[in-house]
Formats: structure tokens, C-alpha cells, sequence
């Protein structure tokens, strides 16, 4: 069986790629993302539709390699996106919570792992 991380990092991958599938699919979901983007550009919901079809493609892969180096940069992506985000204020504000909680099981995943699995008890 693959190790925690590993399994929660293709969990978070598969999302991205759906999230990217989705409006390139869907002109329903397109346009939800337009409202949110405050755009009626085309064009930058392809940009954000790609992207995240990228980036998930690269979370599954990594997943399947079981490359930490991967999982933690990707920790530090999602905790710079959080403060961005926070900033930007509005409907963003609910992604950088998501961001938030899908570097700190990522991150936790991984931290459990280091000390093989368990709990350290203090004495």
C-alpha cells in the first residue's frame, strides 16, 4: 500500500485536474468560474483551466513516485497562495482556507511518516 502522503497528495492531484476538466467541459462551470475571476474573459478561464489540469497531473505523478521534495514544495506553494489569497479578500478567501487545509494534511502526512507513523510519547 502506497504510503499516507502519497495517497492524499493524488487525492489533492485528481481535484486539480477535475477542476481544470471541468470548465474546459462544462460552459456552466466556466462561467460560475468567470463570476468568481470577476472576468468574462475566455481566454483566462482556459489559462486557470490548464493550469490547474498541470498542476494536477504533476501531484499525480508525484504521488505515484512518492516524492516528498514534491510534496513539501508544494506545502510552500499552498501556504504563499493562503496569504495571497487572504489578501485578495471576497470568494477568495474560501480557496485560501482550501489551500490552507490541503497543505496542512499534506504536511501533517508527511511529518507522521518521518516518525514512522507513530505518535512519540514524552516521558
Amino acid at each position: 500500500m502506497p504510503p499516507l502522503s502519497s495517497i492524499i497528495f493524488a487525492v489533492q492531484g485528481c481535484f486539480n485536474f477535475l477542476n481544470g476538466v471541468a470548465p474546459l467541459l462544462s460552459s456552466t462551470v466556466a462561467r460560475k468560474n468567470a463570476e468568481m475571476l470577476l472576468t468574462d474573459s475566455k481566454h483566462a478561464i482556459h489559462v486557470l483551466a490548464l493550469s490547474c489540469l498541470s498542476i494536477g497531473s504533476l501531484y499525480i505523478v508525484a504521488a505515484k513516485r512518492e516524492d516528498r521534495l514534491a510534496m513539501w514544495l508544494s506545502v510552500v506553494g499552498r501556504t504563499i497562495a493562503v496569504g495571497i489569497f487572504w489578501v485578495d479578500a471576497g470568494p477568495w478567501r474560501k480557496v485560501a482556507v482550501f489551500e490552507g487545509l490541503c497543505a496542512g494534511v499534506v504536511a501533517g502526512s508527511l511529518i507522521w511518516e518521518s516518525r514512522g507513523g507513530k505518535i512519540k510519547k514524552r516521558n
